[in-house]
């Protein structure tokens, strides 16, 4: 049995295929550098492939993991992509084709591979806005959540239990902080996923108390991004054994094949000659030493 990890957490796991699907990333940083919008226009006309390969690939998952999740998230991203490029001046004279071109390709790909979702935005006139964003975050944390609870007891037992707790505690503080005293708006999505306050989520939170502890498997670095319980105090007494041989080892062959040996012998004959040169001399009525010179 695999061991659960933060990698297995479903809102960041799956929103990520989805963004480097799509090469998100690329267009993000096109729109912040204000590119031209020759660039832009790139993009927009390669997303026609890159969404026909994303749908292709993933939509037969979507029901497995959460199919009306896949396609919320779906829309949150071109919802915020569309809002980014219509608040860059920069791009006005072209948005209106950029933003028909986007929702088409959209449109036609969801009508190919997925019967139950559909390309929707916000009935007002902006497609993305703060609200917009609260209510991703709090769908996000109740999924996670729900997978927290489904799961608890490999989490429980799982190495990385420790990382899982800190970064979901982590996300619930951040989601508390933005969502405030509005929490009311938000019920709704707490319905999606059987929820009906926000107390609901901490509840499942609190469920995590890693009562078996593992050592990580070496090397894992990305389901354990903060280090949490990497080395058991048997690994690290190897480590440090092996690190002096090691050094030991390094040593010997520079002795051995470089000038830092003779130098070395060298060196050790000098000293050997200065300390065994001093003598003590009887003088009438005293004793001094004297310091002989040696030549080099």
């Amino acid at each position: 049995m695999q061991d659960i990890s933060s990698s297995d957490i479903p809102s960041k796991k799956h929103y990520n295929i989805l963004k480097n699907a799509i090469h998100y990333s690329e267009i993000y940083d096109m729109i912040e550098k204000k590119e031209s919008l020759t660039k832009i226009e790139e993009w927009v006309n390669k997303l026609n492939e890159y969404l026909e390969q994303y749908l292709r690939e993933n939509s037969e998952e979507w029901p497995k993991s959460n199919a009306n999740k896949r396609c919320r998230d779906f829309n949150y991203t071109f919802n915020f992509l569309l809002q980014k490029l219509k608040d860059e001046n920069a791009y006005s004279d072209s948005y209106s084709n950029f933003e028909g071109n986007i929702n088409n390709y959209a449109k036609i790909h969801l009508q190919t591979y997925s019967e139950n979702c559909e390309r929707t935005k916000n009935v007002n006139t902006y497609y993305y806005n703060d609200e917009d964003e609260n209510r991703k975050n709090v769908d996000d944390f109740c999924e996670d959540a729900t997978f927290i609870n489904s799961n608890i007891t490999k989490i429980n037992s799982s190495p990385y239990c420790q990382v899982i707790k800190v970064n979901i505690e982590q996300d619930h503080e951040v989601l508390d902080a933005k969502v405030g005293t509005d929490k009311e708006k938000y019920t709704d999505t707490l319905k999606f996923y059987g929820f009906s306050t926000f107390d609901s989520l901490k509840d499942i939170i609190q469920k995590i108390n890693c009562n078996t502890y593992n050592d990580a498997p070496m090397g894992d670095e990305e389901d354990n991004p903060d280090g949490i319980g990497q080395l058991s105090g048997h690994q690290v007494s190897i480590v440090v054994i092996l690190s002096l041989l090691g050094i030991l080892c390094i040593c010997f062959f520079l002795y051995k094949t470089t000038p830092f040996g003779p130098w070395l012998n060298i060196l050790l004959r000098k000293k050997k000659k200065i300390f065994g040169i001093t003598s003590l001399t009887k003088v009438p009525g005293k004793c001094q030493k004297i310091y002989m010179k040696i030549k080099i």
